[in-house]
């Protein structure tokens, strides 16, 4: 959610330049994928409007908005940015992300090639003796013979090369 001003106090009617700040609530980072199976519901706009009517109160006192850049809460989703900072950091885009994603994996603690690609390797085999199972269980005993052939051959063919 995105808020912009429209108007000044000297020109109510002004159209253009008016927006000093933007107030940002993030929805994205963290939040379940909205739609059929998840609707969007009223317990995920509770925060957003606990947080939109701290910040009106604090208005009303006369306090100002802290600033993008000073401390604040690690997690808060809600957060003020300077017209001048999206047009100079961000190119006036206005996909802005400051949240970190708990799914996502830090590049720079990853192991290297050769083991991912070794754990790849078995976890893949792995799951190749559970379908070879699975197709005995099943008794599509021929079948299962003809695929684990395939198999045989590919590996015995990439490692000739």
């Amino acid at each position: 959610m995105l808020f912009f001003n429209k108007g000044t106090a000297k020109n109510p009617n002004q159209d253009k330049n008016c927006t000093q700040q933007v107030w940002v609530y993030d929805l994205r980072t963290n939040m379940p994928n909205f739609g059929k199976r998840t609707p969007f519901s009223e317990q995920y706009l509770k925060p957003f409007e606990d947080c939109f009517q701290a910040t009106e109160r604090k208005e009303a006192d006369g306090n100002i908005p802290l600033p993008f850049g000073e401390e604040r809460e690690a997690e808060s989703r809600w957060r003020c940015f300077s017209r001048d900072w999206i047009k100079t950091q961000k190119n006036d885009s206005l996909d802005i992300v400051w949240l970190k994603d708990r799914d996502s994996i830090d590049t720079a603690n990853l192991p290297e090639p050769d083991v991912l690609a070794a754990e790849a390797m078995s976890e893949l085999t792995e799951a190749l003796r559970e379908l070879n199972g699975l197709m005995l269980a099943l008794g599509a005993d021929d079948e299962a013979g003809v695929q684990r052939k395939l198999l045989i051959d590919a590996l015995a063919l990439q490692e000739e090369q």
